[in-house]
């Protein structure tokens, strides 16, 4: 199809084409404007014929809209079925210490990127009772910002008063819970906001899981110990590791059903490249969109070209 709409006849098919698509989605006029960028007196006023403006011009843009559509809907299938959590060897030791953290402990795990942690988290948070997850990033470095990180996770619509009152809040709720609060990405925090939590495990027992890269434990027991000493000294168990293990890999390549030894020999090659596990998983799951966009199985050239195509690295056979 051309890619300006040169007619008032196709400009009419385009039309049609919006039309059957409201009717089949049940979408207002105003969703889909959101959804198209097209401003939604325009799309409307295109739809039934009304707009006195150029109308070739937004049957172009309502072209893109619907052909993008298209081609997400013969790609969204894949050539591969996408899997939900997958437990892994790191996952399940992962697991085992957030247990230990319930029972009114503060632990560390420092894990490199695509290792699965904040996976874990999640599944952890789902599945025990009075687990509140936050997850922190330089914004929340604070101690007033990170509280309002923790009781919007523990479901608060009450976030003002005082850093004390904040507290106040955070304590009477998990006092006596036998829950857990879990602070991902807890490296982004401040050595105040560091403190203020560990004092919430002082007065209520509550259990603490800091969750976070490399820097997590250089926070805490590193250069900054001094600073963090009480903090450090209240640590009962952590996991330092800077990548998945193979075993890891394996079961992700195992649950996103890849078979073939080829295949498998060169996304076990991934475990220790940018993204570890969440690289492997997107590579698969690339792979599968181009396969599936040529009604084919996947094969070791869509594999090695999805790779490339999300790294400036290239990787060999």
């Amino acid at each position: 199809m051309a890619s300006i709409i040169e007619t008032q006849e196709s400009a009419d098919e385009i039309r049609e084409r919006l039309l059957a698509l409201k009717e089949e989605s049940g979408n207002s006029w105003k969703a889909l404007a959101q959804k198209s960028g097209v401003p939604e007196g325009t799309l409307s006023g295109f739809g039934v014929g009304s707009y006195a403006g150029d109308n070739l011009a937004v049957a172009s843009k309502v072209r893109r809209f619907l052909d993008g559509r298209a081609s997400l809907a013969l790609l969204k299938p894949g050539a591969v079925a996408e899997p939900g959590f997958l437990s892994t060897p790191t996952s399940r030791q992962m697991t085992t210490i957030l247990q230990w953290a319930q029972t009114g402990e503060i632990v560390a795990i420092a894990a490199g990127p695509g290792t699965g942690k904040t996976r874990t988290l999640g599944e952890y948070a789902e599945n025990y009772p009075n687990v509140w997850l936050a997850t922190m990033s330089p914004s929340t470095a604070g101690v007033q910002p990170m509280q309002m990180a923790v009781l919007a996770a523990m479901g608060s619509v009450e976030a003002k008063g005082s850093p004390q009152q904040l507290s106040g809040r955070i304590m009477a709720k998990s006092a006596q819970s036998g829950g857990l609060i879990a602070i991902d990405e807890a490296q982004e925090l401040s050595e105040k906001a560091l403190d203020e939590i560990r004092s919430w495990h002082d007065k209520t027992g509550i259990g603490i899981a800091l969750v976070g890269d490399e820097r997590v434990i250089g926070r805490l027991g590193g250069i900054r110990r001094a600073e963090l000493g009480r903090l450090h000294s209240r640590i009962s168990m952590r996991i330092t590791q800077a990548h998945p293990k193979l075993e890891d890999a394996d079961v992700i390549i195992r649950g996103w059903g890849v078979n073939e030894p080829a295949h498998v020999k060169l996304l076990r090659g991934l475990v220790t490249k940018p993204g570890g596990l969440r690289g492997i998983a997107k590579t698969i799951k690339l792979a599968g969109l181009m396969a599936a966009g040529e009604d084919r199985a996947v094969s070791l050239s869509d594999l090695q070209e999805a790779w490339a195509q999300r790294n400036t690295e290239t990787m060999g056979a």
